[in-house]
């Protein structure tokens, strides 16, 4: 009830009003969310952060290529892992309609973990997931993030410490098995795939990777690109089409194969 009290009292606002500033202040304090029906389950959603959920937008509505490409490739695997998890809209959409297969969520920002907590009690998921609060790069050590009440939040030269994972390590560490790996790290991809060579067991990986416009986060899709080819990755788009080329200035999500 609380929640939904707050979203009548503060979405009519827009972004920049100072009472939808406030709004998300008393948000951030209270921990406050939404609920939505998603599938055959439900899904939590920030109350303020995400306000255009209530406005018609359902969370099943969204990214569906996305989540039905992925549901797909997930039958063929034992574990989804998650680079970037957000509120675990994506990991949701698998756990709920492939009862077979377990997942693990990385996320940098607490805010958005205690949602998709919430969501997986919910759902009755817990027993499938393993949620890691953390970033993941190249090293083992900390990194800095600032975390707004907005499901974002980024990696910055300020903010709080959190654990920072080191990629291959936590891909080796379940690639003896079928693995479906998605990651989605507004940019950085680039530098994560550097160190691709260190990856084990690529013939049972199936990466399906968001490639941000060139500039963002150091970001370079086309490195990206040529990265995976050397390495034996078969490359396609969503929708299929053997991917032949890319627009630099948009965001692409693409799916990479080995062995396959």
């Amino acid at each position: 009830m609380k929640d939904q009290l707050l979203h009548w009292l503060i979405s009519p606002f827009p972004p920049d009003s100072i009472y939808r500033k406030i709004g998300k202040r008393l948000c951030q304090r209270a921990g406050l969310s939404a609920k939505q029906k998603f599938y055959d389950g439900i899904i939590y959603f920030d109350a303020v952060g995400q306000s255009w959920a209530f406005k018609g937008y359902p969370y099943e509505t969204v990214d569906t290529q996305l989540k039905d490409e992925l549901l797909s490739l997930s039958r063929d695997c034992q574990y989804y892992i998650d680079i970037g998890c957000n509120i675990g809209q994506i990991a949701l959409s698998v756990l709920l309609r492939n009862r077979d297969i377990r997942t693990v969520c990385v996320d940098p920002n607490p805010r958005v973990l205690r949602l998709l907590k919430k969501s997986l009690r919910a759902n009755h998921l817990e027993h499938r997931a393993t949620i890691r609060q953390a970033a993941v790069g190249n090293e083992v050590g900390f990194v800095h993030f600032t975390s707004e009440i907005s499901e974002i939040g980024h990696i910055s030269s300020t903010g709080y410490k959190v654990e920072c994972l080191r990629l291959a390590d936590l891909i080796n560490d379940y690639s003896s098995q079928k693995c479906l790996v998605k990651i989605d790290v507004e940019g950085y991809e680039t530098i994560l795939l550097q160190k691709l060579d260190q990856f084990r067991n690529l013939k049972n990986l199936s990466l399906v990777l968001e490639l941000h416009a060139l500039g963002q986060n150091q970001g370079n899709p086309n490195e990206c690109i040529k990265i995976l080819l050397k390495s034996g990755a078969t490359l396609r788009l969503l929708n299929g089409l053997a991917l032949s080329s890319i627009d630099p200035t948009k965001i692409t999500q693409i799916i990479a194969l080995w062995g396959k």
